[in-house]
């Protein structure tokens, strides 16, 4: 699929030309990452979910971050909690604009801890799947009305695929959030994608 301009880009960039750091958060599969890699193609960019980018990172976060001091993408920022408080001492350490962005699901866990150690050095901006507005002229205009927002749904053409792919976003999600939340369901199977 051809990638699809989003609306909130300008802020994204607005954002980093008043704060150090901004937090772009939403739901799994919103767009982030995309949007961050096209919106700022030059920066640094590393994923806490692929194990060499983890390591790297957790192996001496205070050196990594003394030899990348800017134009630095950090996805699912929330894998690395004590990454915040190392952030806040380099950011504080060197004055500048736009110079990390943090991507990632927003929890609990990762609002609390951005809250306590980066409040007044970073701006939050929310993610959501493709607006109405953001599909209007293309092709799948009329199909976000029925099937919703998520790009992966808008780079899929059968109908079959995309019920699929909505049966295993809702069962994998609700396999992460039940068991934590213990609310009394089944944990194995919370939504199965049903028959073959």
């Amino acid at each position: 699929m051809k990638y699809i301009d989003r609306l909130c880009a300008n802020r994204l960039r607005s954002l980093l030309r008043s704060f150090p750091s901004v937090l772009l958060v939403g739901p799994r599969q919103s767009g982030k990452s995309t949007l961050a890699r096209h919106a700022l193609p030059a920066w640094n960019h590393l994923d806490l979910e692929r194990p060499s980018d983890l390591a790297m990172l957790t192996a001496d976060l205070e050196g990594f971050f003394d030899t990348h001091a800017r134009s630095v993408a950090i996805d699912e920022a929330q894998r690395l909690p004590e990454m915040f408080a190392a952030l806040r001492y380099v950011i504080d350490r060197s004055k500048g604009k736009g110079r990390f962005l943090l991507l990632g699901s927003a929890s609990p866990a990762l609002m609390r801890s951005v809250s306590e150690t980066l409040a007044g050095r970073v701006a939050l901006l929310e993610l959501t799947p493709f607006l109405a507005s953001e599909l209007t002229g293309t092709v799948r205009a009329a199909d976000r009305w029925f099937w919703g927002g998520f790009p992966p749904v808008h780079g899929l053409r059968e109908s079959r695929a995309r019920s699929e792919w909505f049966n295993a976003y809702v069962s994998t999600f609700l396999e992460r959030i039940c068991p934590p939340l213990d609310w009394g369901f089944p944990h194995d199977g919370c939504a199965p994608c049903g028959p073959c």
